[in-house]
């Protein structure tokens, strides 16, 4: 519903830097080849790579299923159809402005800490 709209959007932009800010000190500290680890990188995007498939596995799992009229609420399967939603999202003026402001706030903590702070430090 419209009502909730903007918690789904703060939520999603909060879990998406929440994740990167936590995953990305673990994952230097794994490929860094003057630590303990050192790992390659190519094995952590194979164990990155792995976990995906898990959740991707459960997720297919734990969802629920439609029951029933699925077919005539969401239509056949073309790309028209496929399409409609990202039409709704990309055609409201508020899921850009929130892009926006979602965007603006990771640049400084990538661009800044991440990339020239570490260094500065």
């Amino acid at each position: 519903p419209a009502r909730t709209l903007a918690l789904f959007v703060g939520l999603t932009q909060c879990l998406g830097m929440a994740g990167a800010a936590f995953g990305s000190k673990p994952t230097r500290m794994l490929i860094d080849p003057n630590g303990s680890f050192h790992f390659s990188w190519e094995h952590i995007w194979l164990g990155f790579s792995a976990i995906g498939l898990i959740l991707a596995v459960a997720v297919w799992f734990i969802m629920p299923r439609d029951q029933g009229g699925s077919a005539h609420h969401h239509g056949d399967f073309t790309l028209t159809n496929l399409l409609k939603p990202f039409r709704i999202i990309f055609s409201n003026p508020q899921s850009w402005i929130a892009g926006l402001i979602g965007g603006l706030l990771f640049v400084p903590t990538t661009i800044g800490a991440l990339g020239w702070g570490a260094s500065m430090l």
